[in-house]
């Protein structure tokens, strides 16, 4: 098993709410790079997502093997620190190489979008949802595929949640209204990942997230 005091930390690559990402090496064999996702546990404590994180290393070992999902290596907790070892993905965020680009045009949205399709084809097919879809989670391999990362809101299909989560732009009414969203949700962000791709900018969007929120649920585009 990997452990945190197995790597020298190369830099930071990424940054959340309770932690960062860092490029690291292993010691015994620094040509390798991995990411390793650095948390507080106390942190994770405090706001009660102990089993928020339990969820999310499941799912993510569930899911080893997926083409289109960066893998989970190991866990390892250290000095009050949890420590996730997953594949480096250097290509950048699709939502970096859109916002560079401005839009992309009908050929890369098809093979984006089909890459995307066979990722969630796998999850669905693992009886998990994704429910946080959008291009921020979307990474760019150096060969240009994508990588799903981020399952912090994952679940299984047959837990119940009924609750809002994920980003304003990316959300199904189902999932405003607090329903059961299911696959669909998924699908849903897919669909607005598309145009977004197609025409540069999410079809609802708006400062404000509760005007963003009226939107989809108005289909105001």
């Amino acid at each position: 098993m990997l452990k945190i005091q197995d790597f020298d930390f190369v830099k930071v690559v990424g940054e959340g709410a309770f932690g960062k990402v860092y490029l690291v090496r292993p010691k015994r064999n620094p040509m390798l790079i991995f990411a390793m996702k650095i948390l507080d546990f106390g942190e994770i404590l405090k706001q009660r997502l102990a089993d928020q994180l339990e969820n999310e290393i499941s799912i993510l070992k569930r899911l080893y093997g997926c083409p289109f999902v960066a893998k989970l290596y190991s866990t390892d907790f250290h000095r009050g620190k949890v420590g996730l070892t997953l594949e480096y993905v250097g290509g950048g965020e699709l939502f970096y190489w859109l916002k560079k680009c401005g839009r992309f045009d009908e050929k890369m949205t098809r093979f984006y979008a089909a890459e995307i399709v066979l990722a969630l084809k796998f999850i669905h097919g693992k009886g998990i949802l994704y429910r946080d879809l959008k291009p921020e989670n979307i990474l760019i391999t150096s060969t240009g595929h994508i990588k799903l990362i981020d399952f912090g809101f994952a679940v299984y299909e047959n837990e119940s949640i009924y609750m809002i989560s994920g980003t304003p732009e990316y959300m199904s009414p189902e999932k405003l209204r607090s329903e059961d969203d299911g696959r669909a949700s998924d699908y849903w962000g897919l669909g607005i990942i598309i145009y977004e791709m197609l025409c540069g900018d999410p079809p609802f969007y708006d400062a404000s997230a509760d005007t963003i929120y009226h939107k989809i649920l108005e289909c105001q585009i």
